[in-house]
């Protein structure tokens, strides 16, 4: 499951965005202005916390195939979240660190926060949040072949090594986020499909422990135990 990871790891601990982005006019046909389609999406997303149902595929050209996964992410603001996967694989952010379990090999990883995960999701972290991450311009979803709504283009304020630009499908009734999609190049693209939205949902503290689950065999590539077996080895 490390294909589910490759993103998120090519990019370290986000720096704090800058607010703002270049106003445009919109297209004809009812698409919103781009200062009024944020204003609608910061008022959506004004709740605290988040959960919703992902899809998430990723699209590889050469091979002309796509690999799938399915899970829960939820959100708590500024910057909390758990992704966690049906086959049990997960990802979990506490605001400062990141953790990453691959349930297929029982690897669990510790590592700072991703910063593609920062501008990825900014749209719920605050006011402004999204625009301070991303250099954005807006298009009629027929553009890109969206029927319910719009799309907000984002070329990141911030490196992301490998990611050329991130696309937000916004649902024109709900000003909700419903697709997001990461262009990596060569025409592969990693496709997040959120349904299932729902605000401040009961959510556990454990959710964003950063402890390694019951049977993981490696903890950051040092296989479980190894640590112990060597000092008993070296013991007089």
């Amino acid at each position: 499951m490390r294909r589910l990871y490759v993103l998120v790891a090519m990019a370290l601990a986000s720096p704090a965005g800058v607010a703002g982005a270049q106003p445009t006019s919109g297209p004809s046909g009812g698409t919103p202005t781009l200062s009024a389609a944020l204003q609608k999406i910061d008022a959506t997303y004004q709740a605290g916390a988040f959960s919703m149902w992902v899809t998430h595929g990723d699209f590889v050209k050469r091979y002309n195939r796509a690999v799938m996964s399915q899970g829960t992410l939820i959100f708590v603001k500024p910057d909390k979240i758990n992704y966690h996967l049906t086959n049990g694989s997960y990802l979990v952010i506490d605001g400062h660190r990141m953790a990453t379990y691959e349930a297929d090999v029982h690897r669990f990883d510790v590592s700072p926060t991703a910063r593609l995960y920062t501008v990825m999701l900014s749209f719920m972290s605050g006011p402004n949040a999204l625009a301070g991450q991303c250099n954005l311009t807006l298009s009629p979803g027929s553009a890109f072949q969206y029927s319910k709504g719009y799309v907000l283009a984002c070329d990141p304020k911030i490196t992301l090594p490998g990611v050329k630009r991130l696309l937000f499908y916004v649902d024109a009734a709900s000003s909700e986020i419903r697709r997001i999609v990461l262009q990596v190049g060569q025409g592969d693209e990693g496709r997040y499909e959120l349904d299932q939205i729902k605000t401040n949902p009961p959510i556990p503290p454990q959710e964003f422990s950063l402890a390694p689950p019951p049977g993981a065999s490696s903890i950051n590539g040092v296989p479980v135990g190894a640590s112990s077996a060597a000092s008993t080895a070296r013991s007089p």
